[in-house]
């Protein structure tokens, strides 16, 4: 039992900054998205969403941390590790955003073909291709701080970063 007490502790503690910059970053794209729908009378969805999805998205880097392929370029300069892990993290990011997608328009539709049709045309929008600049420049800003962490440690970071020593 206090095996899997650790294990869950520890589950939460490395899932709690990831959640913390996802939320903020989703906030963000969700303001600037309810501005921008504002304009043409459409609402988006609410604070629920952006919560379960940063989530989600934080477990989602938390499973694919334990991937052997994502530290293939563990002794490579930085950029080869944080290009590749912003691919693979986006790669997951966009299987979640489909199934997400999906499930709402398979339950609004009540066919699969239909669903799958809709959220082909989705896909292609300005709108859709414009999220996908922004959740890419933020993995690879979230992968690049990863990256430094590890490589000089968290404090070391945070003294150099936030001028906060510890003893």
């Amino acid at each position: 039992m206090k095996k899997t007490l650790d294990w869950i502790e520890r589950e939460i503690l490395d899932l709690i900054p990831i959640w913390l910059f996802f939320l903020f970053a989703f906030a963000l794209l969700s303001l600037t998205q309810s501005v921008i729908l504002a304009d043409y009378g459409l609402r988006r969805s609410g604070p629920p969403m952006v919560i379960i999805g940063s989530l989600i998205v934080a477990k989602a880097f938390l499973v694919a941390d334990h991937l052997r392929l994502i530290n293939w370029f563990k002794e490579r300069p930085l950029i080869y590790g944080v290009l590749w892990k912003t691919w693979i993290y986006a790669a997951g990011v966009s299987v979640v955003w489909y199934l997400e997608q999906f499930v709402d328009l398979l339950l609004k539709h009540h066919a699969f073909v239909e669903a799958n049709i809709e959220l082909i045309h989705r896909i292609g929008t300005t709108r859709t291709l414009i999220l996908v600049v922004w959740v890419t420049l933020l993995l690879f800003a979230f992968s690049g701080t990863r990256e430094f962490i590890r490589l000089f440690g968290k404090a070391r970071f945070t003294e150099s970063f936030f001028g906060i020593r510890r003893p």
